[in-house]
Formats: C-alpha cells, sequence, structure tokens
C-alpha cells in the first residue's frame, strides 16, 4: 500500500489456493472516502481490494486468458524451462502496466480492470472496457 495524494494505492499477491507454484497481482485505488460494498461502509484505512467497486489484476499473458505467473504445467525438454527467478523478473518486466492502472486507470495488455464481486448492484466479475 502506498499513498498518491488523498488516493490509497493497493497491491497484493495473490497465491494459488491449492499450493501450486502460482501468483497473480491484484490491484486497487480506495479514495478518501472509502468505499461501499453490501454490507456497508468501509473506511479509507480499513479496505481491502475485495471491498473497491473497481480492481484489477496483472496476469502474465492475455489478461483475458487469465493466467497466472508460474511454472509451465508441461516441461518440454528442448525448451528451456523457467526458473523461479525468471518468473519473478516476468512479473516486474510487467509492472509498469500496473504503476500505469493503479495512476491513470490505464489499462495495459496484460491487465483486466474488473467491477468488485462485493459491490451493490454489480454483476459479480464484470469486466470493465
Amino acid at each position: 500500500m502506498r499513498w498518491n495524494g488523498d488516493k490509497l494505492e493497493l497491491v497484493d499477491i495473490q497465491f494459488d489456493k491449492h499450493g501450486r507454484a502460482k501468483f497473480v497481482l491484484n490491484l486497487g485505488v480506495v479514495p478518501p472516502e472509502g468505499a461501499d460494498n453490501y454490507l456497508g461502509h468501509v473506511k479509507q484505512l480499513d479496505a481491502g481490494i475485495v471491498h473497491l467497486p473497481k480492481n484489477a489484476r496483472l496476469y502474465t499473458g492475455n489478461p483475458y486468458l487469465m493466467r497466472w505467473f508460474g511454472f509451465p504445467l508441461l516441461k518440454v525438454p528442448v525448451l528451456r524451462n523457467p526458473s523461479a527467478e525468471d518468473i519473478v523478473q516476468h512479473a516486474i518486466r510487467l509492472f509498469p502496466q500496473a504503476e500505469a492502472w493503479l495512476r491513470e486507470g490505464v489499462v495495459g495488455p496484460n491487465v483486466r480492470a474488473q467491477t468488485g464481486a462485493n459491490v451493490k448492484g454489480s454483476v459479480k466479475g464484470s469486466v470493465l472496457e
């Protein structure tokens, strides 16, 4: 988390719930007034990405395929399989797209912006264009 003027920018790393070596970066910006969801109002400092009406994710490839950062499912002996360091370096190279979304709302080629699932009247996981 970091401050950008009076807005609070959030980035979290979500690891695979099944224990596979995969992760995705979740992004959100909390306005000064906080956020409203179906349970009520959440103050700015108490808000997490799940409380926000609009959030985004940074994926390793095409955001509509929703590929998380991680090792490939199939290892091909003739190809160089990535190391853990290679995967993290790839995420670091793509991070300027996350910065652009957090600062200006620009959706890059590896970013998928969506409405929050916990907002009154929203369609769960709607993709924003």
